[in-house]
């Protein structure tokens, strides 16, 4: 999206997502900053400061396939709610061309670990 990013990620522990999202807001504000933005450009300032971030994140702990499903689903029809396209296997930086049409898109995903996530952690199928 435009204006923010939504992602689910597997991580082998949940207080790792902290410094995940610490990591990935400094790379992508270091290379942003590099990039010629034009009228956006003071936007991106605050007080003087490039600021791209919010200084909190909003996380929800997935813990069954139906949230899982719920979150994809959302996150694949954002961009059409947006009105930046009619079908969410369009959106160019959206897995939903990966997920519902098996067409890899030009960001790459890691669908192993549904499969980890689908037989459990103690060969459990979790609630549905």
């Amino acid at each position: 999206m435009p204006s923010h990013v939504h992602a689910l990620m597997g991580l082998p522990e949940v207080g790792q997502l902290a410094k995940v999202m610490q990591a990935y807001k400094s790379l992508a504000s270091r290379q942003i900053k590099t990039f010629d933005l034009g009228k956006y450009q003071n936007m991106l300032f605050e007080k003087g400061r490039f600021q791209l971030w919010k200084r909190h994140f909003d996380d929800l702990v997935v813990t069954t396939e139906r949230q899982l499903r719920i979150k994809l689903e959302y996150i694949h029809a954002n961009p059409v709610r947006a009105g930046l396209v009619s079908d969410p296997c369009n959106y160019m930086y959206s897995s939903a061309s990966d997920w519902l049409e098996n067409r890899p898109g030009i960001i790459p995903i890691d669908k192993d670990f549904a499969e980890v996530y689908e037989t459990g952690a103690r060969g459990r199928t979790p609630d549905t």
